[in-house]
C-alpha cells in the first residue's frame, strides 16, 4: 500500500483506535445511556462505512483496510483507508478523513 506524505504525517499525529477504547467508556459525569461514538471490533466506523458505500459505483467492491480514530473536542475524528473499484473497473486505494459528531452525524469528510 502506498501512502501519500500528507496521510503519513497525519497518521503519525493520531492516537490509534486501541488507545481510545478506554475513552469510549462513560465518564463519571455522564449518564450511562449517553450514546458514545465507537468503532467496531474490526476497526470499521459504521457511519463512515455507510457514507462510503452509498457513494460507490460498485458498493460490493468496498474493502476496509485500516481505520484510526482520535478525539477532536467533543467529536470523533476518523481516518480510514479502503479499496474499491473505480469507474474503469480497476481497484484503487483511497484515504479519507472525517469528523463525526456525538450524535453520529458526519460533520466533514475529505480525501487525503
Amino acid at each position: 500500500m502506498t501512502m501519500t506524505p500528507a496521510y503519513r504525517d497525519a497518521v503519525r499525529r493520531r492516537v490509534p483506535v486501541t488507545a481510545l477504547r478506554a475513552a469510549a467508556l462513560p465518564r463519571r459525569d455522564e449518564a450511562p445511556d449517553t450514546p458514545r461514538l465507537t468503532v467496531t471490533h474490526d476497526g470499521i466506523h459504521p457511519v463512515l462505512a455507510r457514507f462510503i458505500r452509498q457513494r460507490l459505483r460498485v458498493p460490493e467492491s468496498y474493502a476496509h483496510i485500516r481505520t484510526l480514530a482520535y478525539a477532536v473536542g467533543q467529536n470523533m475524528g476518523v481516518m480510514t483507508t479502503f479499496s474499491a473499484l473505480n469507474y474503469r473497473g480497476e481497484s484503487c486505494t483511497v484515504h479519507l478523513s472525517a469528523v463525526i459528531a456525538p450524535g453520529g452525524a458526519l460533520l466533514s469528510v475529505k480525501q487525503l
